[in-house]
């Protein structure tokens, strides 16, 4: 990740000095880097981390940051990661721009990649990126959506680019990269087990991220952000479920209100943990990670498997340290 931040920081220059002023504003938001995290641990555990997986993790975390710029315009965001972001601090015209921007770089990386699979992979995971971005904006305020339904919202919003972190990973290790050609090398991990391993990683980091939704208490930094922009997530869904009709007239109306009154976003907290909300939503972040546990030794056993397993217990943790769900004590390492 060192080596990453050092390179990363060439992705960010522009020959253009008006480019250069956005690039140098969004290096201000500062994430964990979490997905290319993942792309060299795929790569770790498939045999060796390449010049490709660089790239790859690279291309990934454009895709992320794009990803991002265009949300907060369509969801009209003014904070992100502590800063404003680039369409209130410019505007949405050049935030689009910027966001257009980054994809082009990441397109420029992919071709220069030897991984013969990578063109299907990502216009796949852009595909999804943007079909779950339009599924979302289409279900604002659908209090009848499905499980179902708001499940294919996540993974295609949110699960879709992590489980191709774990791809391009893996498919990384397996190729090194010369002027002319890419020479397969090697690759033990099972690109299904792999593909399995994203999916349930990526469901399981967007249900956490629902759930810190409804806890001040932890992330008091804008959390309320879904009951604000009316979207309705895995919480609502369960706990309008539960309500007699009356209720649900009720529960509406304030859902409503709390577009614009933040005490309204507080009750509505109330009210969704008082239906089972909460609870419904730690249970199934919890049978994720029993799901994930359950593949995890079919991974090459070494310290990158046990750091793949610290990053799932961080991201299923809704106890503020999640119970070792493997037998004896807890793993503290």
């Amino acid at each position: 990740m060192i080596a990453f931040d050092a390179q990363w920081e060439s992705i960010f220059c522009s020959p253009d000095a008006e480019t250069q002023v956005l690039l140098d504003y969004l290096r201000q938001q500062k994430g964990g880097r979490i997905r290319p995290k993942m792309v060299f641990l795929a790569a770790v555990m498939g045999g060796a981390v390449t010049e490709e997986s660089f790239r790859m993790a690279q291309l990934v975390e454009l895709l992320h940051l794009s990803s991002l710029i265009h949300d907060d315009v369509i969801d009209h965001g003014r904070i992100r990661r502590g800063v404003k972001t680039v369409n209130a601090q410019y505007d949405n015209k050049l935030a689009v721009l910027l966001g257009d921007y980054l994809l082009s770089r990441s397109l420029s990386l992919m071709g220069q990649s030897h991984i013969p699979q990578v063109l299907q992979e990502v216009s796949g995971t852009v595909g999804a990126l943007t079909s779950g971005e339009m599924r979302q904006i289409l279900h604002v305020g659908d209090f009848e959506m499905q499980e179902s339904d708001y499940e294919k919202i996540v993974f295609q919003k949110t699960a879709s680019l992590i489980q191709s972190a774990f791809v391009l990973g893996t498919l990384s290790a397996q190729y090194s990269s010369s002027a002319s050609s890419a020479v397969f090398v090697s690759g033990s991990s099972d690109l299904t087990l792999v593909r399995r391993m994203g999916h349930l990683l990526g469901m399981a980091f967007q249900y956490k991220d629902d759930w810190k939704d409804y806890q001040p208490e932890i992330d008091g930094k804008g959390w309320g952000n879904d009951i604000c922009e009316q979207q309705v997530t895995l919480p609502v869904i369960f706990a309008y479920r539960q309500m007699r009709e009356v209720e649900r007239k009720e529960f509406r109306q304030l859902y409503q209100k709390a577009a614009t009154d933040r005490q309204a976003v507080q009750e509505v907290a109330d009210v969704v943990r008082k239906w089972g909300g909460l609870a419904c939503l730690e249970k199934k972040i919890a049978g994720f990670r029993e799901e994930l546990w359950r593949i995890l030794p079919d991974f090459p056993e070494g310290p990158f498997r046990d750091d793949l397993w610290r990053m799932v217990e961080d991201i299923t943790d809704t106890q503020g340290g999640v119970a070792d769900t493997r037998g004896g004590e807890a793993d503290t390492r």
